[in-house]
């Protein structure tokens, strides 16, 4: 499972970075409270063995009749009765198959069994007392109702239905129809009756019949496929196996209209869903997987276990991605164009679940306590293909995102890796259980070394293969491989909560090196090399352990302008506060082994007083950075120039080198970064070149840095390009038309609303509702009318274009209110001037709003 935090205001950071203390005082004042709660893993009465589904969706009803044949045994003990989750269904009948009467030639008999159903779990008598050695069948007709289905989400996984029908509404008329399943974390129980629990695991069989102008894919191999003929419609039922066995929150069915490309690794089938207009690039966005699964299962020392890898892409999933063996799910930010690839590939994602086929899917965590033992090591599985396949610079990147990702949240919440206390199992799936055990993952695969580390792993994967474990059984692999007690470790990041707070102060005199050590706020046995590198780039590095509060190491004989580079694997979990003079980081700087140490003199270097460091020393460093291989070091480069006070002169001087990179480079991460430089040298050729970046994001900012400088030529080029059939060059161009036009603009937009999609609609909404709150507030009114009448006038796609713009409207005039309001209140002595403006932004804000509630009825 994969997805990531959104921070949506900054004023929201500032407001929990206030309340830190209050927070942390409730937490440690609820903590007994809370450790009085245990999750026990779910205790195994009756293992499941078979799965078998057959199952015909009903998309008009938006319900799927079922029959589950599950083949089952006693855990230990004798049973006489089952227990199966079932949320929400209509439980038709339940059945005991017996096929042991040789007089009838195994002929199937069905027995009726009793049972009581209390709309989330099926309680069932069994006709006897069963052993341990004795195997037994129970057949269950129903009719999963997903419409039905109460609980409660998460901030990862955003709904619980466990079945989801997608298709026309009124809000997207043009909505494909697609069925698809999400039974993490006890939501395949939603669709089919099972015990839902991740210490069960059951090979699988699926029979699924629909439409003939549908695709199905599930998990396993595809089986072959009959046909027939139903009220005059033509259905096919498709049949899927998977013969080894995997958790039933891995079981997956999807549903649509797609378009399929194949692919394969050696002669395995690698294929990838997407909707037809996304077929030529779906090889652009998953194109890697069969070096990814060739790659992991070589580091691993464990092939790939299952029978093919395909990955489909779905609309409005609940989630960023989900790992159904074989059947990767994907929402649909992974369907893109070539265009939007540029600035957002997201091939973490396709890392990600891939990694889960390893650790989750193959060896799954026992209980949802051990989640880590699923995500930590999927979300690890991310650094190692980027350091694998892009470098060890651009995998450092990813892990200072984890360590960001962490800190964050560890600013309001501290817990446990493995927690058997949460309230919900939910709760499991934060930036713990994904960030920082990736980061303490990476912390012991730089304590063990890399042949320790992954030896283990493949002792791991091959002990417990198709099984389900806790964290103590990875630890034993470790001690086993590398004969060491890891107690320590595992009791102190995966039992333990918390991180390294470190004030690193170095000093030197004459040859000799001395670095003081404080750990604050909680002690933690931290090993940790620590290079002296060379002005010609040899090192030796030096291996220490850090376990007081306070200690210092010694460094004799150390030769003159030799880098003294701390944590030198950036490995350390933590908040490092380095104090040493310029000369140490200017020499970190320059002979610095990794960018990410580079970086770290570099913004050290750049924030010294001005006493220490002069403009002309800045600049250097500047252009240095600026031709610097790896892009986050230019990126940074660009960030600094773009804030320090530069003298113009300055800023001349970088111009040809910038302008270079705003052309030339292969980020366009990158080339974004140059426009602000390009703006503030007021280089307006410069910006104007940028036009034909391929980059979505790169021609935004330069259009809007255009504006700035010369609204009058910002507005040609977008009006040039004005019927662009570029969606997203549409949007940028119906912005710029609406800020920056002299002209009356209204009927140019309401005529692309009704020629326009309802995927596209949300563009042309943006640049009206710049137009209007911006440009031309006055036809506001006017603008909302037309809508209204167009509402009135038209079927569903018109309905749901007009009442989307008008939201859109209504949203922009509702922030345009607040933020009047609030730079009022912080800047009285503006009050007068403003209040025309908020004045008019209330007015059209009310008017919009009564609008829509009148259409909606309201």
């Amino acid at each position: 499972m994969k997805y990531s935090y959104i921070i949506l205001l900054s004023a929201l950071v500032i407001v929990g970075q206030s309340c830190k203390s209050k927070a942390a005082k409730k937490d440690t004042a609820s903590e007994e409270k809370t450790h009085q709660v245990y999750r026990a893993s779910v205790t195994m009465v009756n293992d499941l063995i078979h799965t078998k589904l057959q199952v015909k969706p009903d998309f008009e009803k938006k319900e799927m009749s079922g029959v589950a044949t599950l083949t089952l045994k006693p855990h230990f003990y004798p049973v006489d009765s089952l227990i199966l989750d079932a949320r929400y269904m209509r439980i038709q009948t339940v059945e005991l198959l017996n096929t042991s009467d040789k007089e009838l030639h195994n002929l199937v008999l069905a027995i009726p069994l009793k049972y009581t159903y209390d709309s989330s779990q099926l309680h069932i008598a069994l006709n006897k007392l069963y052993t341990s050695k004795d195997t037994y069948t129970v057949q269950v007709r129903y009719v999963a109702q997903p419409e039905k289905v109460k609980g409660k989400a998460s901030k990862a996984i955003t709904d619980n239905k466990g079945l989801y029908f997608i298709g026309p509404d009124k809000k997207d008329p043009e909505k494909p129809v697609q069925l698809w399943t999400q039974g993490e974390t006890q939501d395949a129980s939603c669709w089919f009756p099972t015990i839902d629990a991740p210490n069960q695991k059951t090979t699988q069989e699926l029979e699924v019949s629909v439409e003939t102008k549908y695709k199905t894919i599930s998990n396993g191999y595809f089986a072959g496929s009959t046909t027939f003929e139903e009220n005059g419609i033509n259905y096919r039922t498709d049949f899927w196996k998977q013969n080894k066995p995997h958790a039933p929150y891995l079981f997956a069915l999807v549903v649509g209209d797609f378009a399929e490309v194949k692919d394969q690794c050696g002669t395995m089938p690698v294929n990838y869903y997407v909707e037809h207009e996304y077929e030529p690039y779906a090889r652009l966005v998953f194109g890697n997987t069969p070096e990814m699964i060739s790659f992991y299962g070589s580091i691993l020392k464990t092939p790939y276990a299952w029978d093919k890898y395909h990955q489909v892409v779905v609309r409005d999933f609940v989630s960023g991605a989900m790992e159904n063996t074989g059947c990767v799910v994907h929402y649909d930010k992974l369907q893109h164009n070539s265009r939007q690839h540029l600035d957002n590939p997201t091939e973490d994602i396709v890392a990600h679940e891939l990694f889960h086929h390893w650790f989750g899917d193959l060896v799954t965590c026992e209980s949802w306590s051990n989640l880590p033992l699923n995500e930590s090591f999927a979300t690890y599985g991310e650094y190692l293909w980027d350091e694998h396949k892009y470098g060890r610079d651009e995998a450092d990147d990813k892990l200072d995102d984890f360590r960001n990702s962490y800190l964050n949240e560890a600013g309001y919440k501290q817990v446990d890796l493995i927690r058997y206390d949460y309230d919900d199992q939910e709760d499991m799936f934060d930036a713990h259980s994904y960030q920082k055990g990736g980061l303490v993952l990476h912390m012991l695969r730089k304590y063990v070394g890399d042949e320790a580390f992954f030896s283990s792993l493949a002792l791991y994967l091959n002990r417990y293969q198709y099984k389900t474990v806790e964290m103590s059984q990875l630890r034993t692999c470790f001690e086993e491989v590398t004969g060491q007690d890891l107690n320590w470790f595992f009791n102190q990041w995966f039992f333990g909560s918390g991180h390294a707070h470190l004030d690193v102060n170095l000093q030197r005199n004459g040859t000799k090196v001395s670095i003081l050590v404080n750990q604050k706020e909680k002690r933690f046995k931290l090993p940790v090399a620590i290079d002296l590198v060379k002005a010609d780039g040899n090192f030796e590095r030096k291996l220490v352990v850090l376990d007081k509060d306070t200690q210092t190491i010694v460094f004799e004989n150390v030769e003159p302008k030799t880098a003294i580079v701390f944590d030198a694997e950036n490995q350390l979990l933590g908040e490092t506060d380095i104090i040493a003079d310029k000369a140490e980081w200017l020499m970190q700087f320059e002979q610095a082994q990794l960018a990410y140490h580079t970086m770290e003199a570099f913004r050290k270097l750049m924030s010294m007083p001005s006493d220490k460091v002069n403009m002309k020393e800045k600049s250097d460093w500047c252009s240095i950075m600026l031709k610097h291989p790896f892009h986050k070091c230019r990126e940074m480069a660009l960030s600094y120039i773009n804030k320090e006070h530069f003298t113009p002169d300055m800023i001349f001087d970088f111009g040809e080198e910038v302008r270079r990179l705003s052309l030339d480079d292969n980020k366009a991460s990158v080339r974004k970064a140059c426009v602000s430089i390009l703006a503030a040298n007021t280089d307006e050729k410069g910006v104007t070149m940028m036009l034909n970046d391929s980059s979505y994001s790169v021609l935004k900012k330069a259009v809007t840095a255009l504006g700035k400088m010369n609204a009058p030529a910002a507005y040609r080029y977008a009006s040039e390009h004005r019927d662009d059939k570029d969606p997203f060059v549409q949007e940028i161009m119906y912005t710029a038309i609406g800020k920056y036009s002299t002209k009356i603009e209204l009927d140019f937009f309401l005529e692309k609303i009704q020629q326009s999609t309802f995927k596209n609609v949300g563009g042309i909404a943006n640049g009206l509702a710049n137009y209007l709150v911006y440009n031309k507030p006055v036809q506001a009114e006017e603008a909302a009318d037309s809508l209204s009448r167009m509402y009135k006038a038209g079927g569903d796609l018109m309905k749901a274009k007009s009442m989307s713009v008008m939201k859109t409207l209504r949203n922009f005039y509702y922030y345009e209110v607040f933020y009047t309001k609030v730079f009022i209140e912080t800047n009285k002595k503006y009050k007068k001037e403003l209040k025309g403006r908020l004045d008019t932004a209330l007015k059209n804000y009310n008017y919009i709003n009564k609008v829509v509630k009148a259409l909606e009825g309201k």
